[in-house]
C-alpha cells in the first residue's frame, strides 16, 4: 500500500447520529491500518486530533447554527407536516470546503453524511470539480432523491422525483423535482463512486435516476470487536442495577418518536408476549433514548428506561444485560446497533427489511420476523427467549460479527477501493 496516500473523509458531525458513529469507527479502523486519514467535519465533539472541525471558533459556529435555522424555515413553508420527522433535506446552505487544506491535500475526498446544512449542491459542485477521485458513502437514500433521506413506499426517485408525498403541495415540478434536476446536473461529470454498507441500498442506488450509471460497491460498516464484546451477563447486570434473575429485551433508539424506528410495533409485539406468555413477570423492557416517560403505562409492562447513553463501554453493559434486541425499524440501512448487540452477543429479532436480513442469519443467531407482521416479531421474542441452545444462538451472533465487520477486514476493502480509484486516475 501506498502510505504517501491521503484521505479526507467529510461528515456533518463526528459524534452525533449514527452515521457519525459509523464513519468514525471506519476513520478509526484506517488509522490503524497505516492509512494518513483525516475527519473534517462541522461540529466536532470528541477530542481526537485526526478530527479537524471548520468551526473552530463562536462565530463559526454561530454561523453554522443560522445557516441551519435559515433552511429549516425556508423549508417550513413546503412540508408536509404530518409526514415530516426530519427527514427530508432542501441543502440549499452550506459551507464552501473545496480550499480546505486537508481538502486539497487528499488524494481522495470520501464524503458520508452532509445534511444538516453542512454542505449545499453547490458545496458538493465544488468539490467534484476539484477534479479529485470523490467516494460517497451512504448511510440513507438522499443522495439519489429529491431530497427524502428515506422514500418509504415511493419508487419516484427510479425516474426524476415530483409529486413528492413529503410535501405540502405536490406537483410534477415541486420541490423535489427542482432539487431532483439540480443533483442531476452536478452529477453529470462528477468522478463519482458510490459505497454502500448494505447491498439493499446499493440495490436502490443502482435503481436509482441519478446514480446508476456510476459505480457502486457494498461495504459494510466497521465495528471495534475490542470494545463490543462478550463480558458476564449476571455482571453487566449488576452494574446497571438491574435484577440478575430477569430476562431483558433491549430497544435503543435515539427518538422513539421517529415512526421509522416502529416503535409502535413495539409496544404491539411486547402485548402480544405478555398475553401469550404465563410466566411474563421474570421478564422486563430496557429502552434506550430519548423516551416519554408517559409511555411507560402503555404497556403494562415493566420498562426500564435508561434516557440517552453517549459512553461505549456502557452501552456494552446494556448489550450484555439484554437477552434479546429488538429492532422493529420499518427502514433501516445496516444500523449500528445490530451490529453492536450481536458483537456483544445478543441475539436480535428484526423485521424483513434494509440491511437488517443481511446481518441477522433466520434461527441462527436471531429471527428475522414478516415485515410490519406484531405476531410475527412477538413469536421471534418468544422463540430466542425460549431457545433450549441459547448460548450457541450468542456464539453465532458474535461469530457473525468477527467474520464480516471487523476494523481489519473492512479497512482492507476501502483501501484496496482507493488504490483502485487512484491508479485509475494515473493511468
Amino acid at each position: 500500500m501506498d502510505h504517501k496516500m491521503k484521505i479526507a473523509v467529510v461528515n456533518t458531525s463526528d459524534t452525533i447520529g449514527g452515521a457519525a458513529v459509523a464513519c468514525k469507527r471506519l476513520v478509526n479502523a484506517l488509522k490503524e491500518s497505516g492509512t494518513d486519514v483525516k475527519m473534517v467535519v462541522q461540529e466536532k465533539k470528541s477530542t481526537e486530533p485526526n478530527v479537524v472541525s471548520l468551526n473552530e471558533n463562536f462565530l463559526k459556529n454561530q454561523l453554522a447554527f443560522f445557516r441551519f435555522a435559515l433552511e429549516y424555515f425556508y423549508f417550513l413553508k413546503f412540508e408536509n407536516a404530518a409526514k415530516i420527522n426530519s427527514t427530508f433535506s432542501p441543502a440549499r446552505l452550506g459551507q464552501d470546503i473545496s480550499n480546505n487544506k486537508i481538502i486539497l491535500e487528499a488524494d481522495l475526498i470520501n464524503l458520508h453524511w452532509i445534511n444538516n446544512s453542512f454542505l449545499s449542491l453547490r458545496n458538493i459542485k465544488n468539490i467534484f470539480s476539484l477534479n479529485k477521485p470523490v467516494i460517497w458513502f451512504l448511510h440513507d437514500m438522499w443522495a439519489f432523491t429529491g431530497g427524502c433521506h428515506y422514500s418509504g413506499n415511493c419508487n419516484n426517485f427510479m425516474n426524476k422525483c415530483g409529486n413528492c408525498y413529503f410535501l405540502k403541495k405536490t406537483s410534477e415540478n415541486d420541490l423535489s423535482r427542482k432539487i431532483w434536476e439540480h443533483k442531476n446536473t452536478i452529477y453529470k461529470d462528477a468522478s463519482l463512486t458510490i459505497v454502500c454498507p448494505s447491498m439493499w441500498l446499493s440495490n436502490l442506488a443502482m435503481q436509482s435516476s441519478l446514480l446508476k450509471y456510476f459505480n457502486v460497491y457494498t461495504i459494510p460498516n466497521p465495528i471495534d470487536t475490542t470494545i463490543f464484546k462478550p463480558i458476564d451477563k449476571d455482571e453487566a447486570k449488576r452494574k446497571l442495577g438491574l435484577e440478575t434473575g430477569k430476562k431483558y429485551l433491549l430497544f435503543a433508539a435515539m427518538n422513539t418518536k421517529h415512526k421509522r424506528k416502529g416503535f409502535d410495533y413495539l409496544k404491539e409485539s411486547v402485548l402480544l408476549f405478555k398475553k401469550e406468555n404465563t410466566h411474563v413477570e421474570n421478564v422486563e423492557l430496557l429502552i434506550v433514548g430519548k423516551f416519554d416517560e408517559q409511555q411507560k403505562s402503555e404497556f403494562d409492562f415493566k420498562v426500564n428506561s435508561l434516557g440517552v447513553i453517549n459512553g461505549e463501554n456502557k452501552m456494552v453493559d446494556v448489550y450484555n444485560a439484554s437477552d434479546v434486541y429488538l429492532i422493529p425499524s420499518l427502514e433501516d440501512n445496516l444500523p449500528n446497533t445490530v451490529m453492536e448487540a450481536m458483537a456483544c452477543g445478543t441475539p436480535v429479532v428484526g423485521f424483513n427489511t434494509g440491511g437488517i436480513p443481511e446481518m441477522v442469519d433466520h434461527l441462527q443467531n436471531g429471527y428475522i420476523a414478516e415485515y410490519g407482521s406484531s405476531q410475527d416479531f412477538t413469536k421471534g421474542i418468544s422463540w430466542v427467549l425460549s431457545h433450549n441452545n441459547f448460548n450457541a444462538l450468542c456464539l453465532n451472533a458474535r461469530k457473525k460479527v468477527l467474520n464480516n465487520y471487523t476494523f481489519q477486514i473492512i479497512a482492507k476493502q476501502h483501501i484496496e477501493l482507493y488504490n483502485k480509484l487512484l491508479s485509475i486516475k494515473a493511468s
